[in-house]
């Protein structure tokens, strides 16, 4: 290197990135000292601008070599040699599961026809691609907008040939929101409602599964232009239109005339009802003009009185599955009323309680504050004669604590799956496990114990102790239960309040897996738990060694501090939107879920 550029050897070092002033002489003496460097900056500027245009030459050329390579190697890859059978075996298997499939470019089937024309050709030709369907048919398209969704829907329905379809529709006339109105044509949205509806119907034929979220004027539309006879048709719901879910549908006044009655008539191969309709009220279902002797599963979200309930069964011999809720509130209510159910083929149970009666006292066993409604409740199990019963849910927010088994009546010997969520004593839980020698899968929402004016938890030690397998004693409770999900709920409003012990849950957990006599755990706190470090040990290698364990427990969000340069001299407020609000699980319906927790093992 040349030392006349070195900072070191200039004649002003000891002044270089300093605040020195210069005089006179020394601005003369710099402008001299640069004339050299200056020059030298130019001819190096000059060489590098020759160097890299001759770089950009070579960079130019290698991308068009590269491009030449990749254009003919990508008609080698492995993909392109693939039959036009497997590739659609591949594209069956890119489709939703548990859903419809939608109408987007980003999900299957729309996404494969936007990759290239042999995938496209092949998608369109695959009729099993296109025979389900999601359709959202909101009221504010414009009349140019709705009619090209109604071609689409057309083109894609058309696409599944001769196969059977499944169609979920969910659409309204009217906007219930009420700065919405104003900017609607309702003559617009009900013509494109009706093309809608001319267009799916044509396919009418064909239909298997049908969903239906229309508001009430719609089902009307929609009946008026429907066949005489939904020949195919197996499975069918029903759904209140939501256009937000922060903006519910008005409550409609339908009492015990549901919409949908006229519909149901027409469906002689139906097998599986699902009814979610919430603004029907008093809907004597076994009256309406149903097949019911072809049922064989059924969920209605509504509560049914204990009569209107086993009214219901009598008339679905076939019912394989049933899942209702049950309204007890009948002020005269008499068992000898209900009559008696016999269901042969029936599998699977799930009935949810509740009762409109005025609240119990606030605290004493429930069958002694309100003896009334939990008559009711019992008198309805021992009606049921249900030889086939594998899997049983009972659910029920009372808020008094069951002191007594009600379901006692049903044959629970060879019951295979439990679900419980209500409040009962530890003696009713231990009467229930002693009802089901066969178990196979638990799941339980401890609800706690409200009795002699005190609170804990359903769970006790001694049920921990009695489902742990002993060397000693070879009687232990529910010997093949496989899998085991428990929602803590106690420490929710009573913390503390929980009457078993880490250590006893660890050694029952344990105990089972290393008899090969527990597949699953997974067990929710709603307050934060501190295992012994031996229990942790024990519970990680059990995990490490294969058990499917998760235990996890609410997780709290980190405290908001304020020590901006402002603090103290404006009132604090909490950030907006600083994060979503954490979920946790509190119901049976909650445990396949995922949620915002800390996971302890």
């Amino acid at each position: 290197m040349d030392i006349s550029w070195n900072l070191a050897a200039s004649p002003f070092a000891s002044v270089l990135g300093t605040n020195h002033v210069p005089s006179s002489a020394e601005l003369s003496q710099l402008k001299a000292e640069l004339v050299k460097p200056l020059q030298e900056l130019g001819r190096l500027e000059s060489e590098i601008g020759r160097v890299k245009a001759t770089l950009n030459g070579f960079l130019s050329e290698k991308k068009r070599v590269e491009t030449y390579i990749e254009a003919h190697q990508s008609l080698m890859s492995p993909i392109r040699q693939l039959p036009s059978e497997t590739l659609a075996e591949i594209f069956l298997r890119c489709l939703p599961s548990g859903r419809y499939a939608v109408r987007s470019l980003e999900y299957a089937p729309l996404l494969m026809t936007s990759v290239c024309r042999h995938w496209r050709t092949t998608a369109i030709q695959n009729p099993l691609l296109w025979n389900s369907l999601h359709i959202h048919f909101p009221p504010h398209l414009n009349g140019k907008v709705a009619n090209q969704r109604i071609d689409g829907i057309a083109l894609w329905l058309e696409r599944s040939g001769t196969l059977p379809i499944s169609l979920s529709l969910h659409g309204s006339t009217t906007d219930h929101l009420d700065f919405l109105p104003e900017f609607l044509n309702t003559t617009q949205a009900r013509q494109s409602m009706v093309l809608l509806f001319q267009t799916v119907l044509r396919f009418s034929d064909r239909i298997h599964h049908l969903s239906l979220s229309l508001a009430r004027e719609d089902f009307t539309t929609f009946d008026s232009f429907a066949p005489a006879v939904f020949q195919e048709l197996s499975s069918l719901v029903l759904e209140d239109y939501q256009a937000s879910p922060y903006y519910p549908v008005p409550w409609e006044e339908n009492e015990g005339n549901p919409t949908y009655g006229p519909l149901l008539s027409r469906m002689p191969a139906l097998q599986n009802l699902e009814i979610n309709k919430s603004r029907d009220r008093n809907v004597a279902y076994h009256a309406l003009p149903c097949h019911w002797e072809s049922l064989t599963n059924i969920s209605i979200r509504d509560h049914l009185t204990p009569v209107d309930l086993l009214d219901l069964l009598t008339v679905t011999p076939q019912l394989q599955s049933v899942k209702i809720g049950v309204m007890l509130s009948e002020p005269s209510f008499h068992p000898s009323r209900l009559p008696m159910v016999i269901l042969n083929d029936l599998i699977s149970l799930s009935l949810h309680f509740i009762t409109n009666a005025p609240p119990s006292p606030p605290f004493g066993n429930m069958d002694q504050a309100d003896p009334a409604i939990y008559d009711q409740m019992s008198s309805v199990f021992p009606r049921l004669n249900f030889p086939s019963l594998k899997s049983l849910s009972i659910s029920w927010h009372n808020g008094r604590s069951i002191s007594q088994i009600s379901f006692s009546g049903l044959n629970l010997h060879s019951l295979e799956s439990l679900a419980l969520e209500m409040p009962m004593t530890p003696e009713a839980l231990t009467e229930c496990l002693l009802l089901v020698p066969g178990l196979i899968s638990l799941d339980f929402v401890d609800m706690g114990s409200i009795t002699h004016e005190r609170f804990t938890s359903t769970l006790q030690n001694t049920h921990l102790t009695s489902l742990s397998p002993s060397t000693s004693d070879s009687s232990f409770l529910c010997p093949q239960l496989r899998h085991f999900r428990m929602i803590d709920s106690t420490s929710m409003s009573w913390p503390g309040r929980t009457s078993w012990t880490d250590t006893c849950l660890t050694a029952m957990i344990e105990s089972r897996a290393k008899s090969n006599a527990l597949i699953s755990c997974d067990i929710f706190f709603h307050e934060m738990r501190s295992f012994p470090k031996a229990d942790l040990d024990k519970l990680k290698n059990l995990k490490e060694d294969g058990l499917k364990l998760r235990l996890h427990q609410v997780r709290r969000p980190p405290p908001i501090r304020d020590d901006s340069a402002m603090a103290g001299l404006r009132p604090f407020t909490y950030p907006v939107n600083v994060s979503p609000p954490l979920r946790w699980p509190t119901s049976l319906a909650d445990m396949d879920g995922s949620f915002d927790t800390d996971t302890v093992v």
